[in-house]
């Protein structure tokens, strides 16, 4: 007996002596990740947006033969159709680059030099019923098969050049609206629809027109994507799906749609 236990002692000494690790020092303990609700609330600051513009019956519409848009603007404002508009311009405004607007003295003017051609300004009155207007392109005009660096068309919605302070604006108010137009035609057969909007305020900067992504139905009525249950009381950041109400947001580490992480929530 006494001879099985020497050797025994020996190499437990040496295991000690030689600070050899010991299997269960190499594995690894679980880190449980951060719950969403010690992610950072975001407090939003509702502003409204004067202009929204709609495409009426846009799998009939291409090229060729036009179509009809409605414009909704609670200010007299002004409309440019610019056709033919180059993507680079579109890209650093969607960037939010707004040094690139300096060099213009108006921002019709950036617009109508980096088209084609235009037409405008078509002048609204504010009031709550829509503007119906139709937009066809000019005989002959194309912009070829893919890969383009023009899109169809661009409508550029704005305020009437005048002091902001006679309708009470701050810097953050929106002043300008810009649509980007895909039109079908015969080398993009893709349905007609709006690509991209963006905002423009009166201090100059440019904000993409996000919505924000919610899981709700007509049926549903706006249920948290969890429980189903409690009605959503948060938006998730940067992902933007209102999905979840306050009692899940401590339950879960992600966005539950589309699973990427987040940074802050904002109360709805």
């Amino acid at each position: 007996m006494l001879l099985l236990v020497v050797p025994l002692i020996i190499c437990v000494l040496a295991l000690v002596l030689h600070r050899s690790p010991l299997v269960f020092d190499m594995v690894e303990k679980p880190v449980e990740p951060p719950r969403l609700s010690n992610a950072p609330v975001t407090r939003l600051v509702e502003r409204s947006n004067p202009f929204i513009i709609s495409l009426r019956n846009p799998q009939e519409a291409d090229l060729s033969c036009g179509f009809e848009f409605e414009i909704r603007t609670k200010q007299d404002c002004e409309v440019y159709m610019l056709w033919g508009v180059h993507t680079n311009l579109l890209a650093r405004i969607t960037m939010g680059e707004g040094f690139f607007t300096s060099s213009y003295s108006t921002l019709e003017e950036m617009f109508i030099e980096q088209s084609m051609y235009h037409e405008g300004p078509i002048r609204l009155e504010k009031g709550t019923e829509g503007h119906r207007l139709f937009a066809q392109a000019r005989e002959g005009f194309t912009l070829g098969p893919p890969p383009r660096h023009r899109v169809p068309l661009v409508f550029l919605t704005k305020l009437p050049d005048r002091d902001y302070s006679e309708l009470e604006l701050d810097e953050k108010d929106i002043v300008s609206l810009v649509t980007v137009v895909h039109i079908k035609d015969d080398h993009c057969v893709e349905m007609t629809s709006k690509l991209n909007e963006v905002l423009r305020l009166r201090n100059g900067n440019w904000i993409p027109l996000h919505k924000f992504y919610s899981t709700s139905t007509d049926t549903d009525q706006g249920l948290c994507a969890v429980c189903q249950s409690e009605s959503v009381t948060r938006i998730l950041l940067p992902c933007r799906h209102a999905c979840l109400c306050d009692v899940c947001l401590t339950q879960l580490s992600s966005c539950p749609v589309c699973r990427s992480g987040v940074s802050s929530s904002a109360v709805i």
